[in-house]
């Protein structure tokens, strides 16, 4: 699982894509830090933290896509603004991505009731009690390649 540790206020500009002839998308924060650390997880994706936690990339490689959702929202959602600082703690997670109308949702986990989004610009992160469930793009760009 991926755990909620804390909110950082930043000014960095965030781009998402989705590369049509690699099949990859992604969610990446410019400039990025100059040191990382790199977490596989899922089938083909990749998430990148400063070593602070603060969230830097995601990336999914050939993602099962569907229209579907793979969790609902609860009733009262807590929302704040900011870039998630993340700790990151070995377990399974899954790699499918949602199109939505204009942008795209890359899940990590599914099954389970988002309660508190944390918004950074046009990207908004997912979680269900402090864990990590998926990363929306609420305006990506489509590129050939």
């Amino acid at each position: 699982m991926t755990k909620l540790i804390g909110i950082q206020e930043s000014d960095v500009l965030i781009e998402a894509k989705f590369v049509k002839d690699s099949f990859v998308y992604y969610i990446k924060c410019n400039p990025i830090a100059e040191t990382e650390k790199y977490y596989y997880f899922g089938l083909r994706s990749i998430l990148w933290l400063s070593l602070d936690g603060i969230f830097s990339e995601i990336e999914s490689m050939y993602p099962k896509v569907g229209k579907e959702p793979l969790c609902s929202f609860d009733s009262q959602v807590q929302k704040e603004e900011g870039l998630p600082v993340l700790e990151m703690i070995p377990t399974s997670y899954i790699n499918y991505v949602q199109e939505t109308e204009n942008g795209f949702i890359i899940y990590v986990e599914r099954d389970r009731k988002i309660n508190h989004v944390v918004i950074y610009k046009t990207i908004e992160f997912l979680f269900c009690d402090n864990d990590l469930v998926a990363i929306e793009a609420k305006e990506a760009a489509f590129v050939p390649h």
